[in-house]
């Protein structure tokens, strides 16, 4: 199965709002409220393609562990 890519203007304002809040979350060190945010992206965009909100917070984890950061293990 392939994935198409997903056009940056076609993550809803509401995806938008929750990957911030899900970065935020990761900057502060916060898995607990990083995780329900994830399941929220999760849950309106099951889509993984490149470009999509939750490819985006997965991008956000991977960064976020090789540059050592804190992540729970749910998050790695």
């Amino acid at each position: 199965m392939t994935h198409s890519a997903v056009p940056e203007d076609q993550i809803s304002p509401l995806e938008e709002l929750i990957l911030k809040a899900f970065r935020r979350a990761l900057s502060d060190e916060q898995s607990d409220v990083a995780e329900h945010l994830l399941r929220a992206l999760e849950t309106l965009q099951p889509n993984l393609a490149p470009g999509s909100s939750v490819a985006n917070a997965y991008r956000a984890i991977a960064d976020r562990t090789i540059n050592g950061g804190v992540v729970s293990r749910r998050l790695r």
